[in-house]
């Protein structure tokens, strides 16, 4: 499993700073950048680039295409609610991208049955890896994650499952060991882009000591 640092962000400037200190204790990176002011100066960030970088999309605009055309991003996160028609053309166009297809519920835990479904519908739409985070009111809300990660990983689908909110922790950790292509986790409790997230420091110390 790659440990993925979240970069949120309001300036180019701090983003490069958080970028920095990012790729030193990360796998890779995830940045959002529709939630910059700008993207004057974005080349900087990419020089210093070391790791793979996830663009967290938000909204399809010019600057979504400015940056795309770059060619320094490695995976490109897409909600679920994304046009067809909008995915071919970006595989079209950018072939070595990656492309990430997201479910997101801030409320509950669906039923297996729909997350099968949705996760059918994110095939169908072209993803390259299937993400899933919904928000855990339960352990058993968890466990239903972890029965739909461990489910695509035995049909060999790159898959990125996880509960948030405090109940769902348990999945951040044990999601490794299902299979879970990567992991979400900040460099601190004020980087966290999502409740429930576990940072990179506590995250490393607990799988070294289930290691």
């Amino acid at each position: 499993m790659l440990i993925c640092v979240p970069i949120k962000e309001r300036s180019v400037k701090d983003c490069l700073k958080s970028l920095k200190k990012a790729q030193k204790i990360g796998d890779m990176v995830e940045i959002w950048f529709d939630s910059l002011s700008t993207i004057d100066q974005i080349q900087d960030l990419f020089k210093i680039k070391s790791k793979p970088i996830i663009y967290k999309v938000e909204k399809i605009n010019n600057s979504f295409h400015e940056i795309l055309q770059t060619k320094a991003i490695d995976y490109l996160d897409l909600d679920l609610s994304t046009p067809q028609k909008v995915i071919k053309k970006i595989k079209a166009n950018y072939p070595d991208l990656k492309i990430i297809i997201s479910f997101h519920d801030f409320k509950k835990t669906p039923s297996l049955e729909t997350l099968e479904k949705i996760t059918g519908r994110m095939l169908k739409n072209h993803a390259d890896i299937v993400k899933v985070a919904t928000f855990a009111n339960n352990f058993k809300d968890s466990m239903t994650i972890l029965e739909l990660l461990g489910k695509l990983a035995a049909m060999d689908i790159k898959a990125i499952c996880l509960a948030m909110g405090k109940e769902g922790e348990f999945t951040r950790i044990a999601g490794q060991f299902l299979g879970n292509y990567l992991m979400y986790a900040p460099m601190s409790e004020d980087h966290k882009t999502a409740p429930g997230q576990i940072t990179v420091k506590e995250l490393k110390k607990i799988l070294n000591s289930i290691n």
